[in-house]
């Protein structure tokens, strides 16, 4: 099953679209997907944003042989505002 992550996360982006001057990140379990675990930081992980939505595309992602997802989106590269409280994908 292949899942282009940024369709999901621009699902989860509902009312960060309009905070223009902040990056979102997103940051979670999945190295393979992620390139990282859990790391607030990752510039690779920044989302772009595009008239006003924000979108995070990896492509080619095998989710049955990655296992699951676990993420969260979080704002200007810390963990003081992250939302949703805990997102899981598989």
């Amino acid at each position: 099953l292949l899942v282009p992550l940024g369709l999901i996360v621009n699902i989860l982006t509902l009312g960060v679209g309009q905070m223009w001057a902040d990056t979102w990140t997103i940051a979670g379990d999945n190295t393979t997907v992620l390139g990282s675990s859990w790391s607030a930081d990752a510039t690779d992980n920044d989302m772009t944003n595009v008239d006003g939505q924000y979108y995070l595309y990896k492509s080619q992602i095998n989710m049955s042989s990655n296992g699951t997802l676990k993420f969260k989106v979080t704002k200007d590269h810390a963990w003081t505002n992250s939302f949703p409280q805990m997102l899981e994908l598989d």
